[in-house]
């Protein structure tokens, strides 16, 4: 824990300070996180008297998450050296002040500017202001906010990210945000499944264009994950019940070949096309296709195209259903 009290002097060139206030909150305890892991794990931030200061060691900027416990977020942009000052309702966090720092000032600006407006026009804001300052901070603070978050994913996302990456070649947290999320933004609904060729565990080829003429399940599992024998139970369904109709391919994240071919046998899977190369979330496959979690569903229809990904397990044989109507 980094909360502190606070001297009166400066802020040492390898610290980062934030003080603050909000109204409508008397106490609570709250989180401070680096989501692109600059820092590990969670600090904890202390309100009391609606008041908070917080300081800890950062040796470079970075984009920090100030998580309330009624899980709103605040995006702050720390800077080392610096002090940053937070002013707000914690009933409404939008309209936060965030100000000591020329990206602060500037990523309050454009909230506060695009208060009223409607979702859609917010997003078209969005993007000219990436475009605009692609050279700073906020423009990442932004692009995290309102176009890498799972259901705002849309195909403008990743030219966004691209000028970013052209603006700011040496950041190293936009180069992680690039390989976290590249993968995801290329193969978003809609999208053709790219083109790949792999080798199943029983020595198998299998292509991609292999998967086109009928609707198809790609789930990606492992053997340390709960939800992969409700979802081997869920496959082995609805291949009874659509027979050839359905195609089907199992991509393993085990480390451990065998742990998935026993597993196969066990749910009498053995047909259904596996791959499993060991390398887990390493394997190029996996990074092409841009899963990041397990489990990992995409739903392909008959000409290849993506119209469903990270469907909840609960809901894969609606959807399925729902596909081959």
């Amino acid at each position: 824990m980094f909360t502190l009290l606070l001297a009166s002097c400066g802020v040492a060139d390898d610290r980062i300070r934030i003080t603050g206030s909000f109204k409508s909150i008397k106490q609570a305890e709250c989180y401070i996180y680096s989501p692109e892991g600059v820092f590990p794990g969670l600090d904890t931030l202390k309100i009391e008297n609606g008041d908070f200061e917080y300081e800890r060691p950062l040796a470079k900027s970075t984009t920090l998450t100030l998580l309330f416990p009624n899980f709103s977020e605040l995006p702050i942009i720390a800077e080392p050296g610096e002090e940053i000052k937070v002013k707000g309702n914690a009933g409404h966090l939008s309209a936060t002040e965030i100000t000591g720092t020329e990206e602060n000032e500037l990523l309050t600006d454009f909230r506060l500017h695009n208060l009223k407006k409607s979702v859609s026009d917010i997003q078209m804001a969005a993007a000219q202001f990436i475009r605009d300052n692609a050279g700073t901070q906020a423009a990442v603070a932004v692009l995290k906010e309102h176009f890498l978050k799972p259901e705002h994913f849309e195909e403008s996302a990743l030219g966004l990210l691209d000028a970013i990456r052209k603006a700011q070649p040496d950041n190293a947290e936009v180069s992680r945000l690039d390989s976290y999320y590249r993968g995801m933004l290329v193969n978003t609904v809609g999208k053709p499944l790219p083109d790949f060729k792999a080798a199943t565990i029983d020595g198998r080829e299998v292509m991609a264009h292999e998967l086109k003429g009928k609707p198809a399940i790609i789930l990606f599992c492992a053997g340390w994950s709960n939800d992969t024998p409700y979802l081997f139970q869920t496959l082995r369904r609805l291949r009874n019940a659509h027979k050839d109709k359905l195609g089907m391919l199992i991509i393993s994240l085990d480390t451990d070949r065998r742990l998935i071919d026993k597993r196969l046998q066990t749910d009498t899977l053995q047909s259904v096309p596996t791959i499993c190369d060991g390398r887990a979330f390493s394997s190029p496959l996996v990074s092409l296709l841009g899963v990041r979690h397990i489990p990992g569903i995409l739903l392909l229809n008959a000409e290849g195209r993506i119209v469903a990904r990270d469907i909840a397990p609960k809901n894969l044989e609606q959807r399925v259903s729902d596909l081959l109507k």
